[in-house]
């Protein structure tokens, strides 16, 4: 018995080491605001309440989860673009034409005109 009480005693003391908890009072107000941030993070609150605290610290934007997907849908875009842009480039070099920096200015300009429409109004994709 007394093997167990002294491997809890050490668990305990390794555990405190590691770890401490922290607890604080939010006003009512406040405590319904970190519900919706969560609840649109789905996060629990006290995740919530860490991933803000880290966010700032490290001077970093938390997203929701709406934001989240609107931003993998941009990585996506943003990549396919990019093989568009490889696919070109590979074409020109294989045939070796030149193109008028015109043309290439052009469409570059209609390339960010994509993305800025996708920014701006992303629910239309």
């Amino acid at each position: 018995m007394s093997n167990r009480k002294e491997y809890q005693k050490q668990y305990r003391k390794k555990y405190k080491a590691k770890k401490r908890q922290v607890s604080g009072y939010l006003s009512l107000k406040n405590f319904r605001d970190l519900e919706q941030r969560s609840k649109d993070g789905g996060r629990s609150n006290f995740q919530q309440l860490y991933q803000e605290s880290q966010a700032y610290l490290d001077n970093h934007y938390l997203p929701n989860k709406t934001q989240l997907e609107l931003q993998r849908q941009l990585i996506i875009e943003v990549r396919r673009i990019g093989c568009n842009i490889n696919q070109q480039t590979r074409y020109v070099n294989s045939f070796k034409r030149l193109i008028a920096q015109r043309q290439v200015f052009a469409r570059l300009q209609e390339l960010e005109q994509v993305i800025n429409d996708f920014i701006l109004n992303p629910a239309s994709k």
